[in-house]
């Protein structure tokens, strides 16, 4: 397990049972994270966990704005832990295991809402139930493909599922079932479990897609090793910034809008590598990181995660909410040989 010294980032690794390497990262926004047990993270007013035993992993993500109706860290945390329980006492299906948690959440008096996915690995395939604005997804990483296994069940940015006590005053209607669905798990192909600040919302065009995940495993990673190998990164493109590559840009984007969208063509001192836009990777940062012969290195499953929740390069709406982000990766293993 890692944490920064201000507890607000964690990153935790493992194996599950029939061999599949799994990777938590977590971003906390509404408070701290911390290592509940051995099988539960809280990231603020999320929860991730992970049963290896059962190769079960889950994301459960507190509803922040239904404080009246109780805590919403302590749904999350009552609703894994009730995930836990049901496998722990034999239970064996992903949906009963849902309706466990949500029940759990029901009777506990003390916790709010709260919404959540969980996915289990069975030989070639991935069973998976979410309830609310949490999200289930497959990146195959030979094609570049990204599909989407779970979507979230909401409307107009808000969850149209939950776990917890009706809320009278929601405007939204609320489903009672969980969805259930299945994916084929091979060789190459990722999962990602997600909260909704790690993936953004469908409805308000801040999701991750297809390309965030493609410079996760790529782009980011470039850039990543081309700060640590160049130990004045910065100041040299911004020296690029203010010479004729800038200018050129500054050109295309004035042809194009009218005026320059990048700031950093006005003032190059703005540039900061943990956090540009497209245009400028393609004109300016690409090609000079191709001038260094940066050599490269393995990615594990925690760059490719903090990578998804910082979005170094990407366009000011493409960033993450300001909000609790959590995420649960499994990687395959080309042959488990297991069922579970």
């Amino acid at each position: 397990m890692r944490m920064n010294s201000a507890t607000k980032n964690i990153v935790r690794a493992g194996t599950l049972e029939n061999g599949n390497a799994y990777t938590i990262v977590g971003r906390a926004h509404n408070g701290t994270a911390a290592e509940m047990s051995d099988g539960i993270v809280k990231v603020g007013q999320d929860v991730a966990m992970v049963l290896p035993r059962f190769n079960v992993v889950g994301v459960f993500d507190g509803a922040g704005g239904a404080t009246d109706i109780g805590s919403p860290e302590k749904a999350a945390l009552t609703a894994a832990y009730a995930v836990e329980r049901y496998f722990t006492d034999g239970g064996n299906d992903l949906t009963n295991a849902m309706e466990f948690a949500r029940n759990a959440v029901k009777a506990d008096q003390a916790a709010g809402l709260c919404v959540a996915a969980l996915a289990r690995f069975c030989h070639e395939t991935v069973h998976t139930v979410n309830a609310g604005d949490t999200e289930i997804i497959c990146y195959d990483t030979t094609h570049g493909k990204l599909d989407v296994v779970a979507t979230q069940q909401s409307e107009h940015g808000q969850p149209t599922n939950y776990l917890g006590r009706r809320a009278a005053r929601l405007a939204l209607p609320v489903a009672d079932a969980a969805t259930s669905y299945q994916q084929p798990h091979r060789s190459g192909k990722e999962v990602y479990v997600l909260s909704d600040g790690a993936f953004g919302n469908w409805q308000l065009s801040n999701s991750l897609e297809d390309y965030h995940f493609k410079a996760a495993h790529d782009d980011y990673q470039l850039l990543r090793e081309a700060r640590a190998y160049d130990s004045h990164f910065e100041q040299n493109i911004r020296a690029l910034l203010a010479g004729d590559a800038g200018a050129r840009l500054a050109g295309k984007q004035i042809g194009e809008m009218g005026h320059t969208y990048s700031p950093e063509l006005d003032d190059p001192a703005l540039f900061s590598a943990s956090s540009f836009d497209w245009d400028i990777w393609q004109a300016i940062v690409q090609p000079y990181i191709a001038t260094l012969g940066v050599p490269r290195s393995a990615t594990g499953g925690h760059e490719i995660g903090e990578s998804l929740l910082e979005r170094p390069i990407s366009w000011k709406f493409e960033k993450s909410p300001n909000d609790d982000a959590t995420l649960v990766i499994v990687e395959p293993v080309a042959h488990s040989g297991q069922t579970s």
